[in-house]
C-alpha cells in the first residue's frame, strides 16, 4: 500500500508541475488585456489516438494534394510517430474574441498577427517552464517524504480541522460530494507516513534526504539559509496520504507548497481513469 501511495504522489506531482507550467504559460503578453489561449490537455488514450488519427488524416491528404509520392509521404509521417507514445498531448488553442474589426484588410489581418504571436509567446512559456529541470540547471521543487499530520485541532498549519465544511461545500457546488472522503482523509493522515517516493529530478523535483529538512529545524536558519545554500529550489511540497474510493475511483489529497515567497494549501480531487489520473477539481484552502 505504501508503494501504491508514492506512485500516487509522484504521478500528482507530475499533474502539479503540468498545471504549473500552464500557468506560467497564461501570463504571456497579449492584446487588449485579453486571455486569448486555451490549453487542451489529452490524457486518455482513445482521446489522443482519436486526435492524431484526425491529424495524420488531414496531413496525408495535404500532401498527397501537393503531389507528394507514396514513399514521401510515408517518410514524413513517421515524424509524427512520437506523439503516440506521449503519455498526454497538450493542444494550444488560441481564442481571439477580443480582437477588433476594422473596415479594412490591412488592419485586420494585423489584428490577427499580433494575436497570434501572444499565442506563440504563451507556448513558449509553457515549453521553457516543461524544461526546466536540475540536470539542465534550471530550478526544482523539494518533496518531503513525510506525509502531512492531520491533527483534529482547529488552527493547524497543515490541514485545519476547522475547514472541513469550507472544502466539503466548495467541492460540492463543483458538483462532487466529497464529505465521505474528507472524514477518510482526516482519518489517515492522524499520523504522519514515510512514503517510499522515488526522486524524478528529469520531472523537476528531488525528494528531500535530510539535505533540505534541516534548514527549517532550530537555529537552521529558514528559507535566508536555504535558498543561499540551494538558490535553485522553488518551493518545498508536501503531501498527505490521499484517500481514496474504490466505488468511484475518486483520490483526495491535499498539498501544502511554501516558498521563500509565500505559499498555498490545496485540495485535489482526482480520477482514475485507466490507470490515467485525471483532476477533476481544485479547493484552495489558503494562500499567503
Amino acid at each position: 500500500m505504501a508503494e501504491t501511495r508514492a506512485g500516487i504522489a509522484c504521478g500528482l506531482m507530475f499533474l502539479y508541475d503540468l498545471r504549473r507550467a500552464i500557468a506560467a504559460a497564461i501570463t504571456a503578453p497579449a492584446p487588449h488585456h485579453s486571455t486569448p489561449w486555451r490549453f487542451a490537455v489529452l490524457e486518455s488514450p482513445g482521446a489522443r489516438t482519436a486526435l492524431l488519427d484526425d491529424m495524420l488524416e488531414a496531413w496525408i491528404t495535404d500532401l498527397c494534394g501537393d503531389g507528394f509520392t507514396q514513399e514521401q509521404i510515408a517518410r514524413r509521417v513517421r515524424r509524427g510517430e512520437p506523439l503516440r507514445r506521449a503519455p498526454l498531448l497538450i493542444v494550444p488553442c488560441l481564442h481571439a474574441e477580443a480582437a477588433h474589426t476594422y473596415p479594412d484588410q490591412r488592419r485586420n489581418a494585423s489584428e490577427r498577427d499580433i494575436f497570434v504571436v501572444a499565442m506563440g509567446a504563451a507556448v513558449q512559456h509553457l515549453l521553457a517552464q516543461l524544461a526546466v529541470h536540475p540536470s539542465t540547471g534550471g530550478r526544482y521543487d523539494v518533496v518531503m517524504p513525510d506525509s502531512l499530520t492531520v491533527p483534529p485541532w482547529s488552527g493547524n498549519p497543515g490541514m485545519p480541522y476547522a475547514a472541513k465544511d469550507f472544502v466539503v461545500t466548495g467541492f460540492r457546488k463543483a458538483g462532487e460530494d466529497v464529505s465521505a472522503m474528507v472524514d477518510r482523509l482526516y482519518a489517515l493522515n492522524a499520523k504522519s507516513l514515510r512514503l517510499p517516493l522515488t526522486p524524478g529530478p528529469q520531472d523537476g523535483y528531488v525528494v528531500d534526504d535530510g539535505t533540505y529538512a534541516k534548514y527549517f529545524e532550530f537555529g537552521g536558519g529558514g528559507w535566508k539559509a536555504l535558498m543561499a545554500a540551494h538558490p535553485q529550489v522553488r518551493a518545498v511540497v508536501r503531501f498527505s496520504r490521499p484517500a481514496y474510493s474504490e466505488a468511484s475511483g475518486l483520490f483526495l489529497i491535499y498539498v501544502r507548497t511554501e516558498s521563500a515567497n509565500g505559499g498555498s494549501g490545496e485540495f485535489h480531487l482526482y480520477r482514475d481513469s485507466g490507470g490515467t489520473l485525471k483532476l477533476l477539481h481544485t479547493e484552495k484552502l489558503w494562500v499567503r
